[in-house]
């Protein structure tokens, strides 16, 4: 019996900014579950891993946090991997939301490893992947890799793996990982991944009364410019790191520089750059040892924006 609400989301895929829109629809008391994948591909891993461990989240080990904590120390050291070569699998963006912040990265990481394949409450088997028909094994360490990567569509490939009469379990598996338009729903299967990250939208789904929540996509968490490029940009007037804050839908820098430097600065930057801030109204303020350069979304202002779907 599930005493107070559960909400079950998506995968966020580094998509702060959405997510912080879709937790604001939920349920104040709600217990939150997220079904893994909170990295890659997206502009904010760093964030979006931040907010649920600030916040006392669970999430389940998604396949892509498994990529990261395999490959992240190559790629630290420059070598060869997948994880960032092969552009889809969304590496780079991951790594470039930790940049000058190794600490967070190593906490983050230990946070990941700990993580669960599945999570049983009441009759709904919580997993990554889809994982019905590996009920019976789930605890058999040679099949946990299915938790990760299978889909409804990988039946002809791997359905002589599964276990015979899984349509008929008295459990409701909640799965991400296998994306589609809409949330899917079929006899005692909800398949929660609506392609944020590509373009669509984040959703959750509350258990028992199996109600959906939906978040279109935030423009600013598939942009081709990140707040850590505009840190990069100021950097070159400073030699010191400029940090950023995100909240709702607003980028807050602290830059150690006049307010008449960043305005020069603000002058010479590339095309790209200009288009991305023609998103947003521009708020400085100078106080003891820096200036604030504040950047407030606005949805109504002209805007070319590069999404990287």
């Amino acid at each position: 019996m599930i005493e107070k609400p559960t909400i079950v989301i998506g995968d966020v895929h580094g998509c702060f900014f959405t997510l912080q829109k879709l937790l604001k629809q939920l349920p104040k008391n709600a217990e939150i579950i997220f079904v893994g994948d909170l990295c890659d591909r997206g502009n904010y891993t760093k964030e979006v891993i931040e907010c649920v461990l600030q916040n006392n989240y669970v999430s389940l080990l998604g396949n892509h946090e498994s990529y990261m904590l395999e490959s992240v120390e190559s790629a630290l050291e420059g070598k060869p991997t997948r994880w960032i070569d092969e552009s889809y699998m969304g590496g780079k963006e991951t790594l470039k939301s930790y940049k000058n912040t190794h600490d967070i990265l190593v906490k983050h990481l230990q946070w990941i490893a700990q993580n669960p394949l599945y999570i049983l409450k009441d009759n709904y088997f919580i997993t990554h992947g889809f994982a019905l028909p590996y009920y019976k094994r789930r605890d058999i360490k040679e099949k946990q890799h299915s938790f990760l990567v299978n889909r409804v569509k990988d039946i002809e490939e791997w359905g002589h793996d599964f276990e015979e009469g899984y349509e008929q379990y008295d459990f409701i598996n909640v799965f991400g990982h296998e994306t589609f338009q809409e949330v899917m729903i079929r006899d005692n299967l909800y398949g929660i991944d609506t392609s944020c990250v590509y373009g669509n939208k984040l959703s959750a789904l509350e258990l028992g009364s199996m109600k959906v929540y939906e978040e279109k996509v935030h423009p600013l968490d598939i942009s081709k410019i990140t707040a850590v490029d505009i840190t990069e940009h100021f950097g070159a007037y400073t030699e010191e790191v400029i940090p950023f804050k995100l909240d709702a839908e607003s980028i807050l820098f602290d830059i150690p520089l006049t307010p008449q430097n960043i305005d020069d600065a603000l002058q010479k930057m590339s095309l790209p750059l200009k288009e991305f801030f023609n998103m947003f109204s521009i708020a400085i303020s100078q106080h003891t040892s820096a200036t604030s350069l504040r950047l407030n979304y606005d949805a109504t202002l002209s805007q070319t924006v590069s999404i990287q779907v």
